[in-house]
């Protein structure tokens, strides 16, 4: 971004204001900035960027309150896992998830899971795709969110079967 303006002293303190932005609620590029001002202390205006730009947020949230547990609990026995969770930022309808899971466990086929859904306020979306890559050990889940779900709400994501581990 460019600005033309008047010259500045060494030190001057300057305010930036970014005006009528949507930021996202992820590390996706946020809404068009339509119009920036910079401005010095006394509010007055020193200039003005009339075009459009993004920004884009590169911290994740952190999962805070979040619990995990298994439906079996023996060594090498087929398991369903269930995350529960406090969201952080809102979820926007059709998100997807990655889940990364430990070198101890591996899911059963390198296919789909039989099992993936996401419970929210009463609801249950099952989804269609929750595909398994053993070689990067994450599970892609993705499609069938057919709502967006609000920030400080309770989730619960149930996917499976994985192995549970083997020592």
């Amino acid at each position: 971004m460019t600005f033309d303006g008047k010259f500045l002293e060494k030190n001057t303190e300057i305010t930036f204001l970014f005006l009528e932005v949507q930021n996202s609620p992820d590390t996706r590029l946020s809404d068009k900035y339509r119009e920036v001002e910079m401005i010095d202390p006394t509010r007055y205006l020193l200039t003005q960027y009339k075009g459009t730009t993004t920004l884009q947020t590169f911290y994740f949230a952190t999962i805070q309150d979040k619990y995990l547990e298994q439906t079996s609990y023996g060594l090498k026995l087929s398991a369903n896992y269930i995350i529960k969770y406090i969201t952080i930022n809102r979820i926007e309808k059709e998100s997807t998830f990655l889940i990364t899971y430990p070198n101890t466990t591996k899911a059963l086929l390198n296919l789909t899971l039989d099992t993936c859904r996401i419970d929210y306020e009463g609801l249950t979306f099952n989804l269609n795709r929750c595909r398994v890559n053993n070689m990067t050990r994450e599970i892609f889940i993705q499609g069938g969110l057919d709502i967006e779900i609000a920030a400080n709400k309770n989730v619960t994501i149930t996917f499976g079967p994985i192995e549970t581990p083997i020592t």
